[in-house]
């Protein structure tokens, strides 16, 4: 998390579901979300399909909120 209103540096507040690189991110007004990715799962990386979410109101951690119809990376996103 990071200050819009002021320069710093950033602070870790919460954690995904799992750790992954190429997600997609997109967010409601009061929430946030990353989907799909390449993660390190037992065996090997490989893409996946989870939809984490996290609140922006709160300094939680992510939940899994969800499941992609396909493992996907790479991903864009927007805030509806």
């Amino acid at each position: 998390k990071w200050s819009f209103a002021a320069d710093g540096t950033a602070t870790d507040v919460g954690e995904l579901t799992q750790v992954r690189a190429y997600a997609g991110g997109t967010s409601s007004r009061s929430s946030g979300y990353t989907a799909g990715g390449y993660s390190q799962v037992p065996g090997g990386a490989t893409y996946v399909n989870t939809i984490d979410k996290f609140p922006f109101t709160s300094d939680t951690n992510a939940s899994d909120v969800g499941d992609m119809s396909l493992t996907k990376g790479y991903l864009a996103g927007q805030q509806v």
